[in-house]
């Protein structure tokens, strides 16, 4: 997570969330958790990256569970509710 992210975080409060997917609500699938704090991770190729267009790649949408730290992926942002 980038400085500005994280001091928004900050002041906002860490507050636990809960999220949707294609409208079904997203459970941990280690240990069936309900709360998780968002995230972002770039999807790097070889190629790009040997061509220094690392920033052109496209970036999935990462849930972290708060009780087990389990990540889940998502191409398509999930729906906070």
């Amino acid at each position: 997570m980038g400085f500005f992210s994280e001091f928004k975080r900050g002041y906002e409060g860490d507050e636990r969330r809960h999220y949707r997917v294609a409208g079904v609500q997203v459970r941990c699938p280690q240990c069936g958790g309900e709360e998780f704090e968002e995230s972002k991770a770039l999807l790097n190729t070889a190629g790009s990256t040997f061509l220094g267009l690392d920033w052109a790649d496209q970036s999935a949408h990462l849930l972290v569970c708060v009780a087990c730290t389990n990540i889940s992926w998502f191409l398509d942002p999930p729906e906070r509710f």
